[in-house]
């Protein structure tokens, strides 16, 4: 059979993955495919397309040669955080020591290092104060002590981190401590430096056609307690079960030489090219790098990292934490704060009902959204999503639609979401004069696969008036004040609207 021939059933509130009324397992575990999450369940059903011929066994599990698809990912989460994975360890215990560890703090070659300093860059940005720079340091002092791998012992650590430690050389084979004796002029090996501990002569290595840095020491146990480790753990501690899920498989993928490399890169911190630029630099696999790649090979391999880094990422995209709280606030449907509109001048009805109308900007439909967006201002405020149906009243419990702005932006706007927000900020100027970015705050987002326009309206110190005419929100809905509602507003009355 192939991806095709399988269907989406509901179940309550989970969308499942079945053939033939069989639910389709996971592949290690006897859970099954299935999700409230709609989109993900059609994600991993049209990337199995990819797969070619599946087969299904008596447990109800998919079984197909290609092993990188969507399906794996979604099966795969309780194995990736399996202590076997991690040397017998908490994966939360390992990740916290590991990060000194990350091969993207330091520069171990004279190729592509400008691909790490882009990234280390864009990183150090979204990391808390000065944590990323501290990180840094103790990644060159584990880089110098060691070639950044671990000793694993704790009493080890420690003997590395007391003080006078820096006046030893040090030998190691397979980190295992071998030699240790006091460092000076004479009992320098000049031809068989161990360039990996800060007390050798940094002239030595001045001649290096790539920068290297001081370090800082410190154990593996006691920096997994730091603030260090604790802020670097909490953005994927933010993460949901889906960015979590692809982090983790970029990490093992790259024999765990990087763990902040995929997590910038899922959390958007950096973007694709500088994502597989940077990983094949860490992992030694880049054109440039040290091991002779024919350019065919190069080409071959960089396509790999990137199907896999890309799926990675559309995985990780369907419902991360922030579209998850849109779409839910969304589903609580219209109320005094929130209102839909979908769209902001395309006229859907006509276009449907009418098949000779040649779409264009509507401006009854524009009035509509600016009515909207005065009654927030007048009362507390409030947020408007464009791209968003109204309820279905005949069948209540189904989940409000979103079909988004693509469609109003691909007929008016030639397809450019540029031109679409510069013509919501003209007509804002032009109706709001002064309010556009102090009390009205636009922005696209994208929920489940949808781009929708989102208004945040603040409540107006001033009164404010569309046309000369002054609107209101109340409960679910917006109010024109005629003269005498208004006077009763403003007098503080309560029943105000009752005043026709």
């Amino acid at each position: 059979m192939l991806s095709t021939d399988l269907e989406i059933k509901k179940e309550k509130n989970l969308y499942q993955l079945t053939y033939k009324d069989i639910k389709i397992r996971c592949l290690y575990s006897n859970n099954y495919v299935e999700n409230e999450n709609k989109e993900l369940i059609e994600f991993i059903k049209d990337d199995l397309f990819r797969c070619g011929e599946l087969n299904i066994n008596k447990e109800g599990r998919l079984d197909f040669k290609r092993n990188i698809c969507a399906y794996l990912l979604f099966c795969s989460y309780d194995l990736l955080i399996k202590e076997e994975n991690y040397n017998g360890i908490n994966f939360k215990d390992f990740i916290k020591r590991y990060f000194i560890f990350d091969l993207v703090l330091v520069n171990l070659s004279s190729k592509c290092y400008e691909a790490l300093e882009k990234v280390r860059n864009a990183i150090g940005k979204n990391i808390k104060g000065d944590y990323f720079d501290q990180l840094q340091d103790c990644g060159w002092g584990r880089y110098w002590n060691g070639m950044c791998k671990s000793f694993e012992v704790e009493e080890v650590e420690k003997k590395f981190h007391e003080d006078g430690v820096n006046n030893d050389i040090i030998r190691w084979e397979k980190n295992k401590i071998i030699s240790r004796k006091k460092c000076n002029k004479e009992n320098y090996d000049y031809e068989n430096l161990n360039i990996g501990h800060p007390m050798f002569d940094k002239q030595i290595y001045q001649d290096k056609p790539y920068p290297q840095k001081e370090g800082v020491f410190i154990s593996q146990f006691l920096f997994s307690g730091s603030d260090v480790s604790e802020e670097i753990f909490s953005h994927f501690d933010d993460c949901t079960i889906f960015e979590r899920i692809s982090i983790l498989s970029l990490f093992h993928r790259c024999k765990r030489r990087s763990f902040i490399l995929p997590l910038a890169y899922i959390r958007d911190w950096i973007n694709e090219k500088e994502f597989i630029n940077a990983y094949m630099t860490i992992t030694g696999s880049h054109f440039n790098c040290q091991h002779l790649f024919s350019q065919e090979a190069h080409f071959s391999n960089y396509k790999d990292n990137q199907e896999f880094s890309s799926l990675c990422y559309q995985f990780a995209k369907i419902g991360t934490k922030s579209q998850k709280q849109i779409y839910d606030k969304i589903q609580q449907d219209e109320n005094e704060i929130v209102e839909f509109k979908q769209t902001l001048s395309l006229d859907i009805n006509r276009i449907i009902n009418d098949k000779t109308y040649s779409p264009k900007k509507e401006d009854k439909i524009m009035i509509e959204v600016l009515i909207t967006i005065a009654g927030f201002l007048n009362a507390n405020g409030g947020t408007l999503y464009v791209g968003v149906k109204d309820r279905n009243k005949k069948n209540y419990d189904k989940p409000i639609e979103i079909p988004g702005i693509k469609d109003e932006i691909d007929k008016l706007f030639k397809s450019s979401k540029e031109s679409y927000k510069n013509y919501f900020t003209e007509i804002i100027k032009n109706k709001f004069k002064g309010l556009i970015y102090s009390s009205i705050y636009p922005k696209i987002e994208t929920v489940f696969k949808s781009e929708i326009f989102i208004i945040r309206c603040l409540k107006s110190r001033k009164k404010v008036f569309l046309d000369g005419k002054f609107y209101l929100r109340k409960g679910p809905a917006t109010h024109l004040l005629n003269t005498e509602q208004y006077n009763d507003y403003i007098n503080g009355k309560e029943n105000y609207l009752e005043n026709n």
